[in-house]
């Protein structure tokens, strides 16, 4: 118990980035606390989050939720607690008690300043980046898709893609079925079950040999498609593994299975 209290002490510090947020939340509760005088709004913005919290530092509460779900994703049950949305009622409730005009504007405006300066600027995160096309999702995983799709009159077609493409494909198109999802590729998840293609797929040199053998048997397929990056090494062409190249897109290699069918046909 006492390891499953440290754990969560330690989310508890890493939520949010800092203390600041922790602080002027905790303003905001005092200032709610003291001037919220509605009872049905007292239990959202003041009874239901102290109860949250109290039962996330509860250790038996943390050891059930590791059983039942995945404990990497504890950090969740702080997206109960209405931070900012506390912050935005507390300022409400004391321009509510301004007596002054001016108080009721700068109330609020140092409201948004705190909020936006306990927060941090969402575009400067390394794992931001600039969206290519409407979907918001890279334009050659896209164009991969559209190239090597089933076509009219065929249902789904199976193809084995580099992991670090798979959490896009089925965000785009769904007849296009993977031999492997996110259910390897996934820190929390990865080496559940056995995937052989996958495990191809991960080594530093792929056996070309091994992994159309793997694809072709597998259960997922008939596999007709190989996307492979253009700087991925094997250790012999793939066209010798009995495959032939289609084409390049966006620095990524199509090969085309030749004893595949495209799909399942219905």
């Amino acid at each position: 118990m006492t390891a499953a209290f440290r754990e969560s002490m330690r989310i508890f510090a890493s939520y949010g980035g800092g203390p600041a947020v922790w602080i002027l939340y905790a303003l905001s509760l005092v200032v709610l606390f003291l001037f919220l005088e509605d009872g049905y709004k007292r239990i959202v913005f003041i009874w239901t989050p102290l109860f949250v919290t109290m039962l996330f530092f509860f250790p038996p509460f943390y050891v059930l939720y590791s059983k039942v779900s995945d404990a990497s994703t504890y950090y969740r049950v702080l997206w109960l607690l209405p931070s900012e949305v506390s912050v935005c009622a507390a300022a409400c409730v004391l321009m509510e008690r301004a007596s002054k005009p001016v108080l009721k504007v700068l109330i609020p405006a140092a409201a948004a300043v705190l909020i936006i300066l306990t927060g941090s600027f969402t575009y400067t995160s390394d794992i931001a980046s600039k969206a290519e096309n409407p979907y918001h999702l890279p334009q050659n995983v896209m164009d991969i898709c559209d190239y090597i799709s089933p076509g009219e009159g065929r249902y789904e077609v199976c193809a084995v893609f580099p992991p670090e493409l798979v959490y896009y494909v089925r965000q785009y198109r769904t007849d296009i079925r993977l031999v492997y999802g996110r259910e390897m590729v996934e820190p929390a998840w990865a080496g559940e079950g056995w995937n052989g293609v996958y495990l191809q797929m991960a080594e530093p040199v792929i056996c070309m040999e091994d992994l159309v053998s793997e694809a072709r048997a597998s259960e997922r397929g008939p596999v007709k498609y190989y996307v492979l990056g253009s700087d991925r090494e094997t250790d012999t062409d793939p066209c010798e593994a009995g495959l032939i190249f289609e084409t390049e897109i966006g620095g990524y290699r199509v090969y085309r299975d030749p004893q595949a069918e495209a799909g399942t046909g219905f």
